[in-house]
């Protein structure tokens, strides 16, 4: 069960991330009780009976899925998700994040032969791969420049990829799948 001032530095924490496009992962915040009381009822209160797994999941989910441009618009969406129907479906791609990574390398052989960056991010654009794909093929051939909108949409993923995390061993499958697959310059 997660206390008041769980929810509130879990959630302001990771809402400044993105807003500030930190490059450090924050969890708490240093807001002043006044500041804190602000907020207390504006939280809806089945989330005090969520794992702070879950709810982290929701705060990312809407920073990065929704990008509220305040705290109070991030409350409102938090308000209106609905855990089983929006979040569950992104806490399933995170948690099984391999076999979508598979899936979304097969897609671009067959459908492209080899990957570009340019095919890449017009695939995650329009819903066809995932983000960690995007993600993992952009770092693994060392791809530096982007352009604007490609800018902000790898700044989303720098702070998200601060909150996610993957073992030695994963990365290193992962990376072999690239490989093996052509993905990879």
């Amino acid at each position: 069960m997660l206390a008041f001032n769980d929810l509130y530095n879990i959630s302001q924490g990771i809402f400044l991330a993105f807003k500030n496009n930190s490059k450090q992962r924050q969890l708490s915040v240093g807001h002043s009780d006044k500041v804190r009381q602000r907020f207390r009822y504006l939280f809806p209160s089945r989330f005090e009976t969520y794992t702070k797994e879950n709810f982290v999941l929701t705060c990312l989910y809407i920073c990065f899925k929704k990008a509220p441009s305040s705290f109070d618009r991030f409350l409102e969406i938090l308000k209106d998700i609905d855990f089983n129907k929006d979040v569950m479906v992104f806490k399933d791609s995170v948690k099984n994040y391999k076999h979508y990574i598979v899936t979304d390398v097969n897609y671009i052989r067959e459908n492209y032969g080899s990957g570009s960056k340019e095919i890449l991010f017009s695939e995650y654009n329009n819903n066809k791969i995932h983000f960690y794909t995007l993600w993992f093929y952009l770092k693994y051939n060392n791809i530096n420049t982007f352009g604007y909108i490609e800018q902000i949409q790898i700044n989303k993923l720098k702070i998200l990829f601060l909150y996610l995390t993957f073992s030695e061993q994963s990365l290193s499958y992962i990376q072999e799948l690239f490989k093996e697959s052509s993905l990879l310059s």
